[in-house]
């Protein structure tokens, strides 16, 4: 008898007495469980209980790090569960409002195996477990070690957002609870900081490394432009890799006009006494002079003064050479 069907047979021999016809049905014993369950239950549920639950009583939980492009195959997934059973559990919490008074459950992690087991019809089953939003996440975490599918790309957003909403109140709690390293942490991060304008040009960019993620944010640094233009029109060569981190830098080497960034272009930032920016300098595509104001001299309402005195400056230099 295989695993699974031994699980099963378990499972079904403690459900003799129970009535299933409700929403949910519950294990309320683990001992005769298989031990990669038990195993489970013990690190991640503090009620120690399997449940059958009807996949439309659960709703995923806002920082569910499985992006929609790499939820791969459901339906192959439900018709291997529906011939096979379920293989194991997912981990769900009780929550106590939702904007749907159908919905019971937020399911941590386990996704796929929630939407296979709607596609099919199926009941989930699922570990449930009362815990908190930081425990939540070391629990999703490790579940996508031992399962090595998950990208870096959507990794970084789960860990941006849990970051932004103050789950983690930082970078270092954030890291020493997921039990990685703090520059490890930042590098993952990387992503979060390309321009949205590359990601959507990218149309893929969980297949994107983490050194490529890392060259392009240098690159787009300055959130130039021209380097971002010139970026999104490689994009196809990035995600493939035939241009990478080690050799990204020679888009902007190319004699080509089409990639060539004006030599007379560099850009140019000026600041007051205090070293606070005031303006920067520089050429667009079309190699015309484009002039960048700081917040700073809105803020103080120079802006008049400013469009006046160029005014003035502009009027007597061409009068005096008109040609």
């Amino acid at each position: 008898m295989s695993k699974q069907k031994k699980a099963e047979a378990a499972i079904l021999s403690m459900l003799d007495d129970i009535d299933i016809s409700p929403p949910e049905k519950t294990i309320h014993s683990i001992d005769k469980l298989e031990p990669e369950i038990k195993s489970d239950l013990e690190k991640f549920g503090k009620k120690k209980e399997v449940i059958f639950i009807k996949p439309a009583l659960c709703m995923p939980w806002k920082y569910a790090d499985r992006d929609e492009s790499e939820m791969g195959d459901i339906e192959a997934l439900a018709n291997s569960i529906k011939t096979n059973g379920q293989q194991e559990p997912a981990l769900v919490r009780k929550i106590s409002t939702s904007d749907s008074q159908d919905v019971q459950y937020e399911v941590i992690f386990g996704h796929r195996r929630w939407l296979a087991c709607m596609l099919c019809d199926t009941p989930l089953m699922a570990m449930l477990s009362d815990m908190d939003d930081k425990q939540a996440a070391i629990a999703q975490k490790e579940e996508n070690e031992n399962r090595q599918n998950l990208s870096d790309y959507a990794r970084a957003f789960n860990y941006k957002k849990l970051l932004d909403d103050g789950v983690f109140k930082n970078i270092r709690e954030l890291a020493a609870n997921l039990n990685i390293s703090k520059s490890k942490l930042g590098r993952i991060l990387s992503y979060t900081r390309i321009p949205t304008k590359l990601i959507d040009a990218l149309i893929e960019p969980h297949l994107l490394n983490v050194a490529t993620a890392e060259a392009i944010v240098k690159l787009c640094s300055d959130n130039d432009e021209y380097i971002i233009e010139i970026l999104c029109k490689n994009a196809t060569k990035i995600l493939n890799g035939s241009i990478h981190a080690g050799n990204i830098n020679r888009l902007f080497d190319k004699t080509d006009n089409n990639f060539k960034k004006p030599s007379d272009g560099v850009k140019k930032i000026y600041k007051n006494s205090f070293s606070v920016n005031l303006f920067t300098s520089n050429f667009n595509q079309n190699k015309t002079p484009c002039f960048t104001f700081n917040k700073v001299v809105i803020d103080n309402g120079l802006l008049p003064e400013l469009e006046e005195l160029v005014h003035n400056f502009l009027k007597e230099k061409t009068e005096k050479n008109p040609e």
